[in-house]
């Protein structure tokens, strides 16, 4: 796809000096926003060692990206993901390091956001509590979650924790995760459809400071280029300005050949959402956890008689309808029909060597979305927080399904008694 980019860095109202710093390259698709944290000759130097460090990789960045479909393929797909944690865990080497080998007084760090759009296709990396939104079809959706010690309590389940985090304003510029702070960091790798007329958002907390998503999205919808770009910092710096302000705004240019060129993907990243949301497993997610989750889901289609699982084999996978009707058979008797909507399987998301007690036939042209278990494993290790929530609704899904043949075990034993004490008055 053709890409254009418009970029502005505004050192805003207040400070003296500009610790923010980015790199755009629409001919690459590579773009990065970084948020100096630190002070004067501090954190400006980390931003710039962010900006300079992508800069160096967006070549290979690129071609990485290119060589297969991600959609398909679930090993290109973590490769890349994996390509970009590697290269934001060697840049926070690099800044710890310096940082270490001052003499002055340490505390060197910085945010990080990297996109690379590729094709049909973005992947994203995302340290601190700068931001990647996304502009689809006349909506705005925040691709990446703050990390932030207002926002970790706000995922707390714990009512009086989400409290405690709007009370204090304070909590909101306290980061969890930055890079250099320490030696190690682990980002969110993020991987999004990208369709034609996409926008891409990037920018630091000194335009969210002071416009929502919706104001984004507004302003966006009214202005285009470099005109939107100036809007959004000028209206920063009118609302108060007190931090640097950095925007980084990306086109997906909407082109007939562009169209025809796609690859056939049936499911975008917020039709996928909207299944996620309708499955109890993934009760209590917000739609920025979800994003995380879509990483591990891969399209699968069928063709009517195609098995898709078999009874007592080892299958370690979810499946989610998309299109087509689904027969789910024991022991060679059709025991149920799936339709659009409904999934199987969730189960060997979270049990080893797990054993399929029915086999799955097409029965028409189908459409999955399948998520691996081990993929799925992957995720939930790295982020504990969304694996304790997944946890939870399966416990509570289970205890569900127990209540549920207990009660049919309890009706079925008080029939056997009914029909019993019939046979005995019967007799009588």
């Amino acid at each position: 796809m053709k890409l254009k980019a418009w970029a502005l860095s505004d050192v805003g109202n207040v400070r003296t000096n500009n610790e923010d710093n980015f790199f755009a390259d629409a001919d690459r698709g590579v773009f990065v926003v970084a948020d100096g944290v630190g002070g004067r000759d501090k954190g400006e130097v980390a931003s710039s060692m962010v900006a300079a460090a992508v800069e160096e990789a967006a070549p290979n960045l690129r071609q990485v990206a290119r060589e297969a479909d991600p959609v398909k393929s679930p090993d290109h797909r973590e490769r890349m993901l994996d390509l970009i944690r590697r290269h934001i865990q060697q840049v926070n080497t690099d800044i710890f390091n310096e940082d270490t080998s001052r003499d002055n007084e340490h505390g060197m760090a910085t945010t990080t956001d990297l996109l690379v759009v590729a094709g049909s296709s973005a992947y994203v990396g995302h340290v601190g509590d700068s931001r990647v939104y996304l502009i689809r079809n006349g909506q705005i959706y925040r691709i990446t979650e703050d990390h932030t010690y207002a926002e970790m309590l706000r995922r707390n389940q714990r009512a009086e924790m989400r409290r405690l985090a709007e009370a204090n304003k304070k909590f909101e510029h306290m980061l969890t995760r930055s890079m250099g702070a320490k030696p190690h960091v682990e980002p969110d790798t993020l991987f999004i459809d990208v369709r034609p007329g996409d926008q891409f958002v990037l920018c630091t907390d000194g335009l969210t400071d002071y416009l929502s998503g919706s104001e984004i999205l507004e302003r966006s919808t009214n202005m285009k280029g470099q005109r939107l770009v100036d809007e959004l910092v000028a209206e920063a710096k009118q609302r108060g300005g007190r931090d640097n302000i950095t925007v980084v705004v990306v086109d997906v240019l909407d082109e007939p050949d562009t169209a025809r060129s796609l690859p056939p993907q049936a499911v975008d990243t917020i039709r996928q959402i909207n299944f996620l949301e309708q499955i109890e497993l993934f009760d209590g997610l917000a739609a920025v956890e979800l994003i995380k989750v879509l990483r591990t889901v891969y399209e699968r289609s069928y063709s009517p008689g195609d098995i898709i699982l078999r009874q007592g084999e080892q299958s370690g996978a979810l499946y989610l309808i998309v299109e087509g009707e689904i027969a789910l058979t024991v022991d060679g008797t059709e025991v149920a029909r799936l339709h659009a909507g409904q999934h199987f399987g969730e189960l060997a998301l979270f049990a080893d060597d797990h054993t399929r007690s029915a086999t799955a036939t097409c029965a028409s042209e189908a459409l999955l979305l399948v998520i691996p278990a081990d993929k799925f494993e992957k995720l939930t290790g790295e982020d504990l927080e969304i694996g304790n929530k997944l946890l939870r609704n399966l416990v509570r899904h289970a205890g569900q399904h127990i209540r549920m043949m207990n009660a049919r075990l309890a009706a079925g034993a008080h029939m056997d008694t009914m029909e019993m004490m019939k046979r005995d008055l019967g007799k009588d």
